[in-house]
């Protein structure tokens, strides 16, 4: 799996941030799911999933086609979409392969609040259990 633990921070989560701020000043929804998955040899990934709803796309039309994610696929994010939802909004799904716990821990940590300061950690219980 690729990547480093000093990967930069990539700016087009900055971006969706931002977009998530201005959704909940004008009452839109935005909804950001975070998934760390970790195989017991301590490899895994990181998945960040934004789903904007029908009105979010509504007030800001061309919202897909604007979205720019030259940073974060330079910092080793695969991004899918953006895709339009059976309802009319818009979902963006960035991964990103994690080598190891400290990895992962830093990816979460380059998405912010309230990540910061969240550890992740394998730790050996037996030769033939890991978690």
């Amino acid at each position: 799996m690729g990547g480093g633990i000093l990967s930069p921070v990539p700016r087009p989560l900055a971006v969706v941030l931002v977009v998530a701020a201005a959704v909940v000043l004008s009452s839109c929804r935005l909804e950001v799911g975070v998934v760390v998955r970790l195989e017991p040899d301590g490899t895994g990934e990181v998945t960040v999933t934004a789903t904007a709803d029908p009105e979010v796309v509504t007030q800001a039309p061309g919202l897909a086609a604007d979205l720019r994610f030259d940073d974060a696929t330079a910092a080793g994010w695969t991004v899918e979409g953006a895709t339009e939802t059976e309802d009319g909004g818009l979902t963006v799904t960035l991964r990103h392969p994690a080598a190891s716990a400290e990895e992962a821990t830093h990816l979460l940590a380059s998405l912010g609040p309230p990540f910061v300061g969240v550890t992740l950690a394998r730790t050996v219980e037996s030769e033939d259990e890991a978690t």
